[in-house]
C-alpha cells in the first residue's frame, strides 16, 4: 500500500476556518469564566465603591487589552489552532507561541493584580497568589 492510505481525515485549513473550526474545550472554557468573571466583578465594586487611593478612574484600555486576551486564549485553545494542533506542526508550534507569548502580555495590560491590589489591598487573592512562593 503507499501513501495513499495514510491521508489526514482533516482538510487543508482555508481562510473560513479560522471562524468556523472548533473544538470545544472544557476547562479552557472554565479558566476564561473564571477569569473573566472574576475581572469583571471586581469592575463593578470598583465603579460602585471607589477606594480612596483611587486617583482617576479605571481606564477603559485595560479592561479591552483584558477581554482581548481572553478572547485570543479562548480562540487558540478551542479555535483552529487547537483543532490543527495534533496534524500541523505549524499550528501547533503558533498556538504555543501565542499562548506563552502573546496571551500573557494582553491579559496582565489590563492589571488585573492591580485591579485586586486596588480592591483588597495585599489581602487580595490574586495579589497573594502572584506573591506566593
Amino acid at each position: 500500500m503507499g501513501n495513499d492510505g495514510l491521508m489526514s481525515s482533516l482538510p487543508e485549513p482555508s481562510v473560513w476556518d479560522l471562524f468556523s473550526r472548533w473544538s470545544p474545550q472544557p476547562v479552557a472554557i472554565a479558566a476564561v469564566l473564571l477569569a473573566g468573571g472574576g475581572y469583571a466583578w471586581s469592575l463593578w465594586r470598583l465603579h460602585r465603591d471607589p477606594p480612596a487611593t483611587l486617583e482617576q478612574p479605571w481606564a477603559v484600555r485595560r479592561t479591552l487589552t483584558f477581554s482581548l486576551g481572553l478572547g485570543l486564549f479562548v480562540w487558540v485553545t478551542c479555535g483552529l489552532p487547537q483543532v490543527y494542533a495534533s496534524s500541523l506542526f505549524l499550528m501547533w508550534t503558533a498556538q504555543m507561541l501565542a499562548l506563552l507569548l502573546i496571551v500573557p502580555v494582553l491579559l496582565m495590560a489590563g492589571q488585573p493584580v492591580e485591579l485586586g491590589r486596588l480592591l483588597r489591598g495585599d489581602r487580595s487573592l490574586v495579589v497573594r497568589f502572584v506573591e506566593s512562593p
